[in-house]
């Protein structure tokens, strides 16, 4: 467990699996958002923690807080939902993009124009 969640993970959870997997589902939402799975950072490198209310929030740690600074993200914010038996999350990244960045390149995303095809990147 301590290669995949952090201590203070691990206390927030106090042993609920249904907590885990909300917040081990986050960090393949990040992993997901960047463009690279885990190819480039460990999931204990993305620290999902909640705040008083319940909210997750995320901080990024080596090598997730390198590729983020690369694609321009500067916030992001993530949603989980569970069941009994399933839980799910994911992850949007607000920033600029530095174009010139190597992960940009690599991720080759194109911007989209026109109203017809609305405004986003896509692979």
């Amino acid at each position: 467990m301590s290669r995949i969640y952090t201590e203070r993970e691990r206390r927030q959870a106090k042993g609920d699996p249904r907590v885990l997997a909300g917040t081990f589902a986050v960090k393949e939402a990040v992993a997901k958002m960047f463009g690279t799975g885990f190819r480039e950072f460990m999931p204990i490198h993305v620290e999902v923690l909640r705040d008083p209310l319940g909210k997750p929030y995320v901080e990024l740690h080596e090598g997730a807080a390198k590729i983020a600074e690369d694609l321009g993200i500067t916030k992001i914010e993530v949603s989980i939902s569970d069941t009994k038996d399933h839980a799910m999350a994911f992850a949007v990244g607000e920033g600029m993009p530095d174009e010139s960045s190597s992960q940009w390149k690599r991720n080759e995303r194109v911007r989209c124009k026109g109203p017809s095809k609305g405004m986003g990147f896509h692979p």
